[in-house]
């Protein structure tokens, strides 16, 4: 198969990302319309060997047809090691074909999340060292059946853990900063709360900050499907005076405010506005 320049963007851009739909792709820019990534996608996802994947998952009531995700097969692995000099290390490239439709929106969410960070960092003389979602594993080197979270985060005070949506390392305005990243769907504001809390005890034990060998504590960034949840959940905080000193390592936003305006106008959990890395 000859492959233009244009279709090895496409194949490193699920490398790097894992999974997107042709929305999602859309914003990267490689082709000047969706027709055209389509056209490019066609004999990729072709033969007995394809390098691209893709899944549907039909029609949702209220929502309808829901885009399809696409992502690499183990056949592009060597084209992107090998012959493209990507490190192994930071591909991202599924181990099963098989994805849950009930987490689809929560998982393209999170994607959309590190693809917006990547691209207001590339506009602006930064970039993204790394970012792992909730759905990827450590390697298993004890023959387990289960592997463990990558982004697993032990809190000693109460002997539990967290699993954030994602973990991300980048660098701007001469800096390197490292985020925790939730994305919070439906209206449960007792289930954000419980996750607000046990960020602050990662906070407190400086349970990020150890465990990815950074200088400084983790700021964490959640983002609401629901911005009436958003505005519940600070109302919450402001009622936990002890909260007050943690109020500035979280940063707030809908999904709809997110998609407007990336960096500016978060709120921390006292409601006061703050900007994405002061």
């Amino acid at each position: 198969m000859n492959i233009t320049a244009s279709q090895i963007e496409i194949i490193k851009s699920l490398g790097k990302y894992k999974y997107l739909t042709i929305s999602q792709m859309d914003k990267l820019k490689i082709f000047k319309n969706k027709v055209s990534i389509y056209r490019a996608l066609a004999p990729l996802k072709a033969g007995k060997h394809p390098l691209v994947l893709a899944q549907g998952f039909g029609l949702i009531p209220g929502y309808g047809r829901l885009e399809q995700i696409l992502f690499l097969s183990k056949y592009a692995k060597d084209l992107l090691v090998d012959e493209l000099q990507m490190n192994e290390k930071y591909l991202k490239i599924p181990t099963s074909k098989t994805l849950v439709s009930t987490d689809y929106f929560h998982r393209i969410w999170t994607i959309e999340f590190h693809l917006q960070l990547s691209l207001y960092l590339s506009q602006n003389k930064g970039y993204v060292k790394f970012f792992d979602y909730y759905f990827d594993k450590e390697k298993n080197a004890s023959r387990s059946k289960f592997n463990k979270a990558k982004n697993r985060i032990d809190i000693n005070e109460n002997s539990k853990f967290i699993i954030p949506d994602g973990v991300t390392k980048f660098h701007t305005n001469g800096k390197d900063y490292l985020y925790l990243f939730e994305q919070h769907n439906g209206q449960s504001v007792t289930k954000i709360m419980t996750q607000i809390y046990n960020h602050c005890l990662v906070i407190k034990e400086a349970g990020a900050k150890e465990k990815y060998d950074f200088e400084r504590n983790s700021r964490v960034v959640i983002v609401f499907e629901y911005e009436k949840v958003m505005y519940s959940v600070m109302q919450k905080c402001k009622e936990d005076i002890s909260l007050i000193k943690y109020s500035d390592f979280f940063l707030l936003k809908s999904n709809r405010m997110l998609e407007s305006n990336f960096f500016q106008n978060f709120y921390n959990l006292y409601a006061n506005r703050i900007d994405f890395s002061e």
